[in-house]
């Protein structure tokens, strides 16, 4: 019988699991909600021939390539579950089910802030006490870098295809319900959005994204809250959700396109006014920007932002060239394990 991989993607609603033969054939793809515990271990049971099993991991600080998820790697994951609490809790809880189901199998890790370790020191540097920076690793990450890598490689094989040269400086704008704009110089990650937490960077579908860094101290004494009530708001309560009490991106597109919904109007120009300013940014950061791709279920989906971003931009930088990436994060951790 021939081998399988298991690959497992954890969000924070939902988990996505896909088998794949050792030649890289997709053989079968599911999505359980967190709380559909029986009917994903039910799944996990009928799965025959596993050869091995790979993890998408948020948070592994600095963490490069892949991992063998060992007692060193998972006390890596649990040291930065401090960062983002809600998917390395989850992946540590998955990895702990699912080795009482798969005894034999070796399981890896492929760690989002990996693709990011490019990042030069001046960027990623906060201005504290660098003393206790390093003590209790505060520095920025960045996040969403398996979707990042897999757009990249997408994008390399379309200029192969059509003899082509790669820009050398490329923003992939990975928009959905987490949000980010990463810009990559000579193939490599040279600034991004998401810093220390997921939260970080840009406003997001429930995320606040960069506030003030005094914001939750205040409401806190004025909301009578804890600190993780607070956070709890800025991470599932803010962002899209806060300002038009939506989580629905279409209709809230559809709303600000026909002008029909004025919160929506509001939350729609403080998204692409953002997006702006980080790409205008990162565009002088690297002495200029040859593509823009937009991935993501709002960058790739959305049938207005693209065109909306890319008309304004213009505006200042002239003609740009860009694209619309459907990434698979899946595969890109599939070829990696397999390796």
């Amino acid at each position: 019988m021939k081998k399988k991989i298991l690959i497992v993607n954890n969000g924070s609603t939902s988990v996505k699991m896909s088998v794949f033969n050792l030649k890289g054939d997709l053989l079968e793809s599911i999505i359980f909600r967190n709380e559909e515990k029986k009917e994903k271990q039910e799944w996990l049971k009928k799965i025959e021939n596993l050869d091995r099993v790979g993890f998408r991991i948020v948070h592994g600080g600095d963490i490069t390539g892949i991992q063998e998820l060992n007692k060193k790697t998972l006390k890596k994951i649990e040291e930065f579950k401090i960062f983002a609490p809600i998917h390395n809790s989850l992946v540590l809880l998955e990895i702990e089910n699912m080795r009482k189901i798969f005894t034999k199998q070796k399981f890896f890790g492929y760690f989002d802030t990996a693709f990011h370790q490019t990042i030069q020191e001046s960027i990623f540097t906060y201005p504290i006490n660098q003393k206790i920076a390093k003590k209790y690793n505060i520095r920025k990450y960045g996040f969403h870098g398996i979707a990042i890598e897999s757009a990249l490689k997408k994008v390399q094989e379309l200029h192969k295809s059509e003899n082509k040269k790669l820009p050398k400086n490329i923003i992939f704008a990975h928009l959905g319900g987490g949000s980010s704009i990463t810009a990559v110089k000579n193939k490599k990650s040279f600034a991004t959005t998401m810093e220390l937490t997921p939260i970080s960077g840009l406003m997001m579908t429930t995320r606040v994204g960069n506030v003030d860094s005094d914001l939750d101290k205040i409401l806190v004494q004025k909301m009578g809250k804890t600190i993780y009530e607070i956070s709890d708001m800025l991470n599932y309560e803010s962002g899209f959700y806060g300002l038009t009490g939506k989580k629905d991106m279409k209709k809230i597109f559809d709303e600000w396109k026909n002008k029909s919904n004025q919160k929506s109007i509001l939350a729609v120009e403080i998204y692409l006014k953002e997006i702006i300013e980080r790409i205008s940014g990162f565009t002088g950061l690297m002495g200029g920007i040859n593509l823009i791709v937009f991935s993501g279920g709002i960058g790739f989906k959305n049938k207005y932002l693209a065109k909306e971003v890319i008309k304004r931009l213009e505006k200042t930088f002239g003609k740009i060239n860009f694209l619309k990436v459907d990434v698979d994060e899946e595969r890109i951790i599939f070829e990696k394990i397999k390796k």
